[in-house]
């Protein structure tokens, strides 16, 4: 990248951001893995795949993680950009690049950008990275820290975990998510939404704001912008994978009082009076397209009782003004992430991913308005 400048755009997408972070910012290659890139017309040459197969070999791992990116991606088309994951041999790099390609042609993925506003998506922009594949273990977790749009300096950490189900080693991720505040580096946690014991987890907490405090001390980024950081421990080590836009900085003129028990994930700031919006209760979060397709028009609060499914390329609300997703952890995970994020786009837009118990009363057609302070939420049934 020649000249990063202020605007998030000229990062052209998390591949070349996470390039940035490495190459040109201070304790970029202790904070952040080894990996390498080509652009999506170029064909991977053997030079390359011995690259690739010696920093896997370095790192104790024999898989590799396939990434694509588009300058799209850094501000939306979360989960939509084609990721895989497979053997460094190069049979399977080559067969598993080949798959991802004819993935990116496809016009699904044309479609989807155009809604996102690229009207001239061309898949030849696409970026493609190859790292080691690091596994998560409890030991070693892989952590979302989310920056809160309103709280300075709180963050929600969310840690996945990878948990055996049966005898086929089917693989579930089970998440231990936390609320943190690093200001003024005194670390505070607000909440443990496991309910569980978070002492021999508050290492894991301190290290990883690491790579926050060294995002956030780099002067990089626009501070009137929050984001989300992907990682990963790696012998203990935290390690940056992905970094991306979350919401703008929201601030309110009122306020709602506060309770620190509640927690903090809830976000959005709506006018003093609150917004009205129809509610739209569904059980699987695809559901809203019938109802858009129904009701042109019309705004809506999705309330989702099954969030913990993948998204599908086709989910892409036109209409929806808030966004509770309820998520057995109420982590991060990227199929609640993005329909937070696409929530706050919208000027007055809400979101959360915290269990508010007025919720379980609302049912689809119900007219309500929501007050929400950046904080805390309001809701009353009219």
């Amino acid at each position: 990248m020649n000249g990063l400048g202020s605007e998030p755009a000229n990062y052209e997408g998390k591949n070349k951001g996470l390039r940035y972070f490495r190459e040109e910012v201070e304790g970029g290659k202790k904070y952040t893995l080894p990996f390498e890139m080509i652009d999506f017309p170029d064909e991977i040459t053997d030079k390359i795949i011995r690259k690739i197969q010696d920093v896997c070999k370095r790192h104790n791992t024999n898989k590799v993680i396939i990434r694509t990116s588009h300058r799209a991606d850094w501000k939306g088309m979360v989960d939509t950009m084609p990721t895989e994951i497979c053997s460094s041999t190069e049979n399977e790099i080559k067969k598993t690049l080949d798959k991802i390609k004819q993935e990116c042609r496809s016009m699904s993925i044309a479609s989807y950008a155009c809604r996102e506003g690229v009207l001239d998506f061309d898949p030849n922009e696409i970026t493609i990275s190859f790292a080691p594949f690091i596994e998560s273990t409890e030991d070693n977790p892989k952590f979302l820290i989310t920056q809160h749009p309103t709280i300075g300096g709180a963050v929600c950490i969310d840690f996945s975990i990878p948990n055996i189900i049966d005898l086929d080693r089917t693989v579930s991720q089970i998440y231990r998510s936390f609320d943190v505040s690093d200001k003024e580096r005194e670390l505070e946690v607000y909440y443990d939404y496991t309910y569980g014991k978070k002492g021999r987890f508050i290492n894991k907490i301190i290290k990883s704001l690491t790579i926050n405090t060294w995002i956030k001390e780099s002067g990089v980024l626009p501070p009137s912008e929050v984001f989300q950081i992907e990682g990963g421990f790696i012998e203990g080590d935290p390690k940056l994978f992905q970094i991306r836009h979350f919401s703008d900085r929201k601030e309110a003129d009122f306020s709602l009082g506060r309770r620190r028990t509640e927690g903090i994930r809830h976000f959005g700031v709506t006018p003093k009076g609150g917004i009205t919006l129809e509610v739209l209760r569904v059980r699987e979060r695809e559901n809203f397209i019938d109802f858009e397709a129904e009701n042109p028009g019309v705004g809506y609060f999705l309330v989702v009782e099954n969030s913990s499914r993948l998204l599908k390329i086709t989910e892409h609300p036109g209409n929806m003004g808030a966004y509770y997703g309820h998520f057995s952890s109420f982590s991060f995970a990227h199929q609640s992430a993005r329909f937070v994020q696409m929530a706050l786009r919208e000027k007055h837009g809400v979101a959360s991913v915290y269990p508010i118990t007025t919720f379980d009363n609302l049912q689809t057609g119900q007219i309500i308005r929501i007050i929400a302070d950046g904080i805390k939420h309001k809701i009353e049934i009219l």
